[in-house]
């Protein structure tokens, strides 16, 4: 395979590839791809394979999957796939750079049609797989010369298939004999079609990730989490909708949540690559920086976090992150990726900016995931606290909708009780959390949940600490399976990653969650600091907001 740069792109003019023929699904394409470019290892690029029938509907999108690679090459698979009996249309392969590498290169086959019963040997002649490609090549080619053609014009966009891209914007391409330009502030515009060259950017990178943008017209990098079931997620769990993807009673299919932690920017949340995330706020200080982004803005609720972390883990994808200053604390032997935000007063790491981490530092194990959820700063959680050591919630995920407030004085809250209903708080029999022995100095192991506060409630110098695995309850209390939707209780024997829990049972107190750059094997997705007051702010205390468009 042979490569050109032309401004920001990287056009594939060679490459191998083969056309298999598919069980019970349409081809299967294999691609083998050079392991280095310019003495650059790009193996961990993403590469995408794209399917659209006439009409330019979508019938398959999709990342080609590694199936190995040596020194020398990346072999990737995808399958043709589609929800019509047969499709005709053209086939399109980009390859598409990840993180800080950005490159673009791009295929298309002229039309043809597939059926449900193709066959390759029952392939017309003058479409066979080996000349589709070769009329790929040959379009690379001529997509080549046209950009040199306008690069040698000044940049003046040439009516060419491809426009060499700028510092300043994407350049623009030719389709279906459609011009496709770039204007100066971003927009790309064809006919009905107007999209920025920024969120056609990041769905290129990345399918599962969007610009969603606020009231006052700016932009987030938001990564979607489609809806699922409790019993996909908890072993023995009922099939039931995981409670994050209910919101006043309606269901959703999708919730969207900061792919980085947030800065805040005229009063508004954002979240947004390589910067320095906010610190020093209260919780309902971070409640209303997403609340102003208008409506369904809100701060990420414990129950969307949970329904994340049980992804995770159930998935083996628990992230790592900034715990160890400046990196993962199992990963001490591995030179650091992340880029230094602050230090702390000896001279170490302390934040890092905003997804600067490894792969490993993704909810997902990929820089298609949600950054930063172990370590680097503590988040404010919203919809679930504390009340003088009483568990209390809002109903499924409907701290989704600020209009359900999270105030103290909050109507919306409630109580759990043993079989899982919620009733008024301050009612005989609800969950608590109750300490047992004061233990060594300020803190204690010794203590469980339970339905009554057995011994007096913890004074402010005191807090009881635990792995969230390891939590337990007095004989005989019931733990209902919400607790375990909402990572408040650990549904089996399991490890979590880690992840501490704090707790006083004394005043109302707000999840933080996560953990920061200096709680090492305490920290993870699982981690929850139930300590803090709702007006408390630190140099590690920060947030992210989240996005529902159906409220």
């Amino acid at each position: 395979m042979k490569f050109k740069v032309l401004g920001k792109s990287l056009i594939l003019t060679d490459y191998s590839h083969k056309i298999i023929e598919g069980e019970n699904s349409f081809d299967t394409v294999e691609i083998s791809v050079p392991r280095y470019y310019n003495d650059r290892d790009i193996s961990k690029l993403c590469f995408r394979f794209s399917e659209t029938s006439d009409g330019s509907e979508k019938s398959a999108v999709q990342i080609l999957r590694h199936e190995k690679c040596d020194e020398k090459y990346i072999y990737l698979k995808g399958t043709i796939t589609s929800d019509f009996s047969s499709i005709t249309g053209k086939v399109t392969f980009i390859l598409t750079g990840i993180n800080d590498e950005n490159v673009v290169a791009k295929f298309q086959s002229d039309p043809f049609t597939v059926s449900d019963d193709i066959s390759l040997d029952s392939l017309p002649n003058k479409i066979t797989a080996e000349q589709i490609y070769d009329r790929t090549h040959l379009e690379a080619e001529k997509a080549i010369e046209a950009a040199e053609r306008a690069e040698k014009a000044s940049q003046t966009p040439a009516p060419a298939e491809i426009y060499p891209a700028t510092e300043e914007k994407l350049g623009g391409v030719k389709v279906d004999g459609q011009t496709i330009t770039a204007s100066e502030d971003g927009t790309i515009s064809a006919s009905t079609v107007i999209m920025k060259t920024s969120d056609l950017s990041v769905q290129v990178a990345h399918p599962n990730n969007f610009l969603i943008y606020d009231n006052a017209g700016l932009p987030s990098v938001m990564v979607a989490v489609p809806k699922f079931y409790l019993d996909e997620v908890i072993n023995g769990a009922s099939h039931t909708i995981h409670p994050a993807f209910v919101i006043n009673g309606i269901e959703q299919d999708v919730v969207y949540i900061s792919k980085y932690l947030n800065v805040i920017e005229n009063g508004r949340a954002y979240s947004l690559p390589m910067k320095d995330p906010a610190v020093n706020v209260n919780f309902d200080q971070a409640w209303n920086y997403c609340k102003a982004k208008g409506a369904g803005w809100h701060l990420i609720t414990n129950a969307e976090w949970s329904a994340i972390s049980l992804w995770c883990i159930k998935n083996g994808t628990l992230p790592k992150g900034n715990n160890n200053y400046g990196c993962d604390f199992s990963e001490v032997n591995i030179p650091s990726k992340s880029i230094t935000a602050n230090y702390d007063k000896n001279g170490k790491t302390a934040r890092t900016l905003t997804g600067s981490g490894r792969e490993s530092w993704y909810h997902d194990g990929t820089f298609a995931g949600i950054s930063d959820m172990n370590g680097n700063i503590w988040e404010w959680i919203s919809g679930m606290r504390l009340d003088d050591g009483e568990i209390q919630i809002l109903a499924n995920n409907d701290a989704a909708d600020w209009n359900n407030s999270c105030s103290a004085d909050s109507v919306a809250w409630k109580a759990i009780m043993p079989d899982g209903s919620l009733v008024v708080p301050g009612t005989l029999g609800t969950l608590k959390w109750d300490y047992i022995t004061t233990g060594s100095a300020n803190v204690t192991n010794s203590f469980h949940l339970n339905t009554v506060l057995e011994h007096p409630q913890m004074t402010d110098n005191l807090f009881g600490s635990k792995k969230f695995g390891s939590l337990t309850a007095k004989s005989g209390v019931n733990i209902p399976e919400i607790l375990y939707a909402l990572a408040l209780f650990p549904s089996s024997n399991n490890e979590y990653g880690g992840g501490n829990f704090w707790f006083k049972n004394n005043e109302e107190r707000i999840p933080i969650r996560g953990g920061s750059w200096a709680t090492a094997s305490n920290a993870g997705v699982f981690g929850l600091y139930l300590n803090s007051l709702r007006t408390n702010s630190t140099n590690d205390f920060g947030f992210r907001c989240a996005y529902c468009g159906n409220i």
